[in-house]
């Protein structure tokens, strides 16, 4: 028994932290992508239409 739980905690704890960090990470990033594409089809991200006409180039 005493082997076993030195063995969880050598090996078990460290690997259920990477896990647990691993999957907050990924539900940050999915999150954090989820509101940029929300933002976009909302039109949130693109430029207003008085800043646009300062930077169109004129063609004549």
């Amino acid at each position: 028994m005493m082997r076993q739980n030195r063995f969880a905690r050598k090996i078990g704890f460290p690997l259920m932290k990477f896990m647990m960090n691993l999957l907050l990470a990924s539900i940050l990033l999915t999150t954090t992508f989820l509101a940029a594409m929300n933002m976009a089809d909302h039109g949130y991200l693109t430029m207003p239409w008085k800043m646009r006409r300062r930077f169109e180039v004129e063609t004549r």
